[in-house]
């Protein structure tokens, strides 16, 4: 594989980058219009969190299926599948109307993130092979900010008409979907040995950025099942809603470049340990919210703290796996985190339902000190490897 110049990276990562914006769009749109959609068609409060779990699960199925497939040159392939998979799974949204039909098309965009994200890892890496943290954190900032863009233009275009918030980011993706071959990876070293999933968990390091990307991952799956739920028995609308979740996202996309550009000059899992201390007091209040506007502050500060965990653990993994596998090693990280997502969706609606906020961010309180600390038992395998 030929060296590209400077120029093709910079074409390349443009494309790539607002690829996983549109992604993040079509993501994001869906979890402000959940208490709409459990309203408008009758579904019981447990289904919010089947809804928003079962992404979780596909993505990380598809993570863990494509990452080999990245790391033997069918980056771009894999890309395009993903992109055609989000553009089906959006337009299938404005026809459903059966709680199987919202499962269904959300586990399609989970296989179009876990496709889309795990090779574009893999070329962001490729193409900043000195700095990984800062190639990671980019491609997480771009999914993030589509992610950021997604709810509150989900709910002002579902003010004009229902099918708008799912016809739009279908739209943009299918505009760049044939730019993808401009997203071509520079030249990299291919393993000519494969380590098996179970010795790349298990390297020093890895261990404990798989544990922060776990907690951090639960949280996430918490907050989009009840979210909305929550924000709206504060006495939010659909369109107030949809903004808010720019207090969740925002800060993460400014700071997580930060964050893991700290990583490449400090030790990752030390930084991603403090955070996830740091975490616990934050997401304990978030169950004592007495309105919108504590709720928002909270949920800031929390995505303040959340940038110096999962890029910075995720900076950790690309130091310790062997480079021709860094794909994969991204793939198992974010796998970990998806399970815990999935089941922080799956537990955390009928939780909410039965026993209301405090019960829920009371927990994932416990969960996040629990791992804070299980890293911290962990340091004499970490602290001198970076």
């Amino acid at each position: 594989m030929k060296t590209m110049t400077a120029a093709q990276r910079r074409l390349g990562r443009v494309v790539l980058l607002l690829l996983a914006a549109v992604l993040g769009m079509g993501i994001g749109a869906i979890l402000a219009l959940l208490a709409d959609i459990q309203d408008r068609f009758g579904y019981p409060t447990w289904a919010l969190g089947v809804i928003a779990g079962v992404t979780f699960l596909t993505t990380f199925a598809t993570h863990l299926l494509m990452s080999p497939l990245a790391d033997r040159g069918w980056e771009r392939r894999v890309i395009a599948l993903g992109t055609a998979v989000m553009i089906a799974a959006l337009l299938w949204m404005v026809y459903a109307s059966l709680l199987w039909h919202w499962v269904a098309a959300r586990a399609l965009l989970g296989f179009a993130e876990g496709a889309v994200v795990s090779s574009g890892r893999r070329v962001m890496l490729s193409w900043d092979q000195d700095h990984q943290g800062r190639a990671l954190s980019l491609l997480t900032s771009a999914l993030l900010a589509g992610f950021l863009l997604g709810p509150p233009l989900g709910g002002a275009l579902n003010e004009v008409n229902t099918a708008l918030p799912f016809l739009v980011p279908a739209a943009i993706g299918a505009l760049m979907l044939p730019l993808i071959i401009f997203a071509k990876p520079d030249a990299y070293a291919r393993p000519a040995a494969r380590l098996s999933r179970l010795r790349i968990a298990a390297i020093p390091g890895m261990t404990s950025g798989l544990i922060v990307a776990g907690i951090a991952w639960f949280i996430i799956g918490v907050m989009d099942a009840v979210w909305s739920r929550y924000a709206s028995d504060l006495g939010a609308g659909t369109l107030l809603i949809g903004f808010s979740y720019l207090s969740i996202a925002l800060p993460s996309v400014a700071l997580s470049p930060v964050g893991g550009s700290i990583a490449d000059r400090t030790n990752p899992v030390r930084l991603a340990m403090l955070a996830t201390f740091a975490t616990v007091p934050v997401v304990f209040l978030l169950g004592w919210a007495p309105g919108m506007a504590a709720l928002m502050g909270l949920a800031a500060v929390y995505s303040s703290l959340w940038a110096f965990q999962l890029p910075t653990a995720q900076a950790a993994a690309a130091k310790v796996v062997p480079p021709g596998q860094s794909a994969e090693g991204q793939a198992i990280m974010e796998g970990v985190g998806l399970l815990c997502a999935g089941a922080g969706a799956f537990a955390a609606a009928p939780l909410y339902g039965s026993a209301g906020p405090r019960a829920v961010f009371g927990l994932a309180a416990a969960l996040s000190l629990t791992a804070a600390l299980g890293i911290l038992r962990l340091r004499p395998r970490w602290r001198k490897l970076f």
